[in-house]
């Protein structure tokens, strides 16, 4: 009982202080949604462009799709949707997993976007 009150506790912690775990992100900068576009033939993701150098190795070193299929994507995508809207946020960060693509620069499909942190 004390270990799930323990791991119980700690998922809390984790999640409501904004971490989420990802492979890669860049360093701390200010936040700019460029672009926000519906894709797929059922419209199954949103690629998104930040400002350059927001996503190193990804679609122009600053955009990934982000899935539909994502378990908080209502959440980040609303993030998304007010930083396009109020503008360049004092600082934060794009989370992003490589896919097979990583490195092609010229693939929206080389980073899939896990999370976004704001400070």
């Amino acid at each position: 009982m004390k270990f799930t009150l323990f791991i119980l506790s700690f998922s809390l912690v984790l999640f409501s202080s904004g971490l989420v775990f990802s492979d890669n992100t860049a360093e701390l900068h200010p936040l700019v949604v460029d672009k926000l576009r519906v894709g797929g033939p059922s419209s199954e993701y949103i690629a998104v462009s930040f400002n350059s150098d927001s996503m190193p190795g990804c679609y122009s070193n600053d955009g990934g799709l982000l899935y539909k299929s994502h378990p908080q994507f209502k959440e980040i995508y609303a993030l998304l949707l007010m930083i396009k809207k109020m503008g360049p946020s004092d600082v934060g960060q794009v989370w992003y997993q490589p896919t097979d693509d990583f490195g092609n620069i010229n693939d929206w499909a080389a980073c899939v976007i896990t999370g976004v942190w704001l400070n």
